[in-house]
């Protein structure tokens, strides 16, 4: 499985520097135990750059949500090591966010509220989170959904409002498990 790499186009936001190199090292990740130990992910190795779309294509089975996993501190490899900028990733951090295969929005909150649940998580509910929000909510076209709750968006809107809660947190990496999941043909472009 090798990953292939684009540039990426940026969305315009305040404070967006160009950080967030990974580095996976001859990673290797198991489970199981003695007899019964299955290798996911043997001796990888490859570099993120910063400003780049990385994707990963494989066929169901060969590792791609382990490495997913791995790179978002979820999970410990067995053997190797994962940077990010030089630093060695040892646990979830605000600076890779992931966006789920599954919807994993809050039922019980609105799009916006939805949206907004890092920065107020974080005790940052300011007029510049809250007008970025707005923003975002445009940028993905729900800026007419703020008020819906997940169950009265179709899956692609849904889909959508997953990014945008991603953005708003300004982590130096996004990773998306089938990103495209659930969005139309127009709307992938």
């Amino acid at each position: 499985m090798q990953p292939a790499t684009q540039a990426s186009p940026q969305i315009a936001s305040p404070a967006v520097a160009l950080e967030g190199q990974i580095k996976v090292n001859k990673v290797s990740k198991s489970y199981g135990v003695e007899d019964f130990t299955r290798t996911v992910v043997r001796n990888c190795s490859f570099t993120i750059e910063p400003g780049k779309l990385t994707v990963m294509i494989g066929p169901s089975g060969c590792g791609k949500t382990t490495l997913i996993r791995l790179l978002a501190g979820f999970e410990r490899p067995n053997a190797g090591s994962i940077t990010i900028d030089g630093k060695p990733i040892v646990g979830p951090g605000v600076d890779r966010m992931v966006v789920f295969q599954e919807t994993a929005l809050f039922p019980w909150m609105t799009t916006y509220d939805n949206i907004m649940y890092g920065p107020r998580a974080r005790g940052e509910n300011t007029a510049e989170a809250r007008n970025f929000a707005e923003l975002l909510l445009e940028k993905v076209g729900l800026g007419a959904f703020k008020k819906k709750y997940p169950s009265q968006l179709s899956g692609g809107m849904q889909r959508r409002a997953e990014l945008a809660r991603s953005m708003i947190n300004k982590p130096k990496v996004m990773i998306l498990d089938e990103p495209f999941r659930g969005l139309d043909a127009m709307t992938k472009r």
